[in-house]
């Protein structure tokens, strides 16, 4: 039970180190309205003082009039939230064909840690289960 869990854990981590730099490279930009930034619980326990986790809200509208709504989180203080700085537009990429996988332009370029968390993924679905050596009868 535990291998299967593990098991899915990887598989949806690679998935994400995965398509999240994709939309970065491939997918289509448009700009959206932030509806709603709210601040996440206390201050992060970090070296860095004044560091918060941000739940973000967003809207944007597809070429063909359709509204996706979605959301994302962001780590910073006050003034380092994109989204905090009305004067300057969201940009947002998302996959044409299903816009409901969708990511701020800002995570959604290729960084380390796409890569790190793609090793994790990959460790997790297929480096820990080796084929145990059977016994023969002792």
């Amino acid at each position: 039970m535990a291998q299967l869990f593990l098991r899915g854990l990887g598989a949806v981590l690679l998935a994400w180190a995965l398509v999240t730099p994709a939309l970065g490279l491939f997918g289509a930009e448009t700009t959206a309205a932030v509806t709603n930034v709210r601040r996440q619980g206390g201050e992060r326990g970090e070296a860095l003082p004044n560091r918060y986790t941000f739940i973000v809200s967003y809207r944007f509208v597809l070429p063909d009039g359709r509204v996706v709504e979605s959301s994302t989180q962001m780590i910073g203080d006050f003034a380092n939230i994109p989204a905090l700085h009305a004067e300057q537009p969201l940009r947002v990429r998302y996959v044409p064909a299903w816009p409901a996988l969708n990511s701020p332009s800002i995570q959604a370029r290729p960084n380390l840690e796409h890569l790190l968390v793609a090793i994790v993924g990959c460790v997790l679905l297929f480096g820990l289960w080796r084929a145990r050596p059977r016994q023969r009868g002792k």
